[in-house]
């Protein structure tokens, strides 16, 4: 199932400055009550800004700032551990904040759950080349292995 209509390819062309990312999928069962949550939090942080990861966030034991504040703004590995919350698919006593992209790393072993578990890493290598229609901008393409 999708829970936002996105267009991926656009979406990627946000990640040029990087040379590639991995991606792993979520496999779970989740239950309609779960479904909700994750859809409700979707459509609540849709458009919030991307905030930058601070060390000291590593020592929290809960979130300060609240998800429902729209001014709240969310790390990316903040934003996926506060989204596997929701849906009651990690604990509660530790900080979303305290979640760095490596904790979600195949090799970081990270448990889920209710049965659920990540899939292997996808990584997706980005081709930053410059364009050579007209002799402006740069092209981006990718390619998943």
């Amino acid at each position: 199932f999708k829970f936002v209509d996105v267009d991926f390819a656009n979406s990627l062309t946000r990640c040029r400055n990087y040379p590639c990312l991995a991606v792993r999928r979520l496999h779970a069962d989740l239950t309609k009550s779960q479904v909700a949550q994750l859809e409700d939090f979707v459509t609540m942080v849709i458009g919030r800004k991307y905030n930058l990861w601070k060390p000291n966030a590593m020592f929290r034991k809960k979130s300060v700032i609240i998800a429902e504040d729209p001014d709240r703004a969310f790390f990316c590995s903040e934003l996926v551990a506060c989204a596997f919350k929701q849906a009651g698919l990690l604990p509660t006593h530790q900080a979303s904040s305290c979640y760095v992209p490596g904790a979600f790393a195949e090799c970081a072993g990270m448990r889920l759950l209710c049965g659920a578990r990540l899939g292997p890493e996808e990584r997706i290598i980005f081709d930053n080349r410059p364009e050579r229609k007209e002799g402006k901008g740069s092209a981006s393409t990718c390619r998943i292995i």
